[in-house]
């Protein structure tokens, strides 16, 4: 079988999200599950630094692709944990990440991120809806990322906080 290899960023950061969470993993086409992990970051989202750390790093993405080879639904599931530390305090904040994100990828190059659990993005100043931020959340979430990039909030149902401002 064909092997095709590819970095997806798990949801902390696909494409410039907040720094990138990523793991890279080869995969058979048809299918292909493989464990990931989360990389550090930092992100000046906050308008002040934030160090990402991941203490619980138990996650899998399972890939389904088309009978062309091409790649058409990444699903991340496990237990994943990140601490964030505001650089210039020292103060900092752990939360659980765990749950199942499913990304589906559009021909047009977008794609939209399904997430149950518990979850962690970024906005950045035109992102849709609310203001810049991390955002910590628990529940279901869908965010819609335009091929340019621009992350639109369409569904958040469940608990959701600003980690900026509990850094504050």
């Amino acid at each position: 079988m064909k092997r095709t290899s590819r970095t997806i960023a798990v949801l902390v950061g696909v494409g410039g999200l907040l720094g990138s969470a990523s793991g890279t993993a080869s995969a058979d086409v048809g299918s292909g599950r493989y464990p990931i992990h989360a990389a550090p970051f930092t992100s000046s989202v906050c308008g002040f630094d934030v160090k990402a750390t991941f203490p619980t790093d138990r996650e899998y993405e399972t890939d389904s692709y088309d009978a062309s080879g091409t790649l058409v639904r990444a699903t991340v599931t496990g237990e994943l944990s990140i601490v964030l530390t505001r650089a210039d305090t020292g103060q900092s904040i752990e939360r659980n990440l765990s749950g199942e994100g499913t990304y589906d990828f559009h021909p047009d190059g977008s794609f939209t991120l399904s997430d149950e659990g518990h979850l962690l993005y970024g906005l950045h100043p035109g992102d849709a809806p609310g203001q810049p931020g991390l955002y910590v959340t628990s529940g279901r979430t869908v965010i819609e990322f335009a091929a340019t990039g621009q992350r639109t909030v369409t569904q958040s149902s469940g608990g959701t906080e600003n980690a900026c401002t509990t850094l504050g």
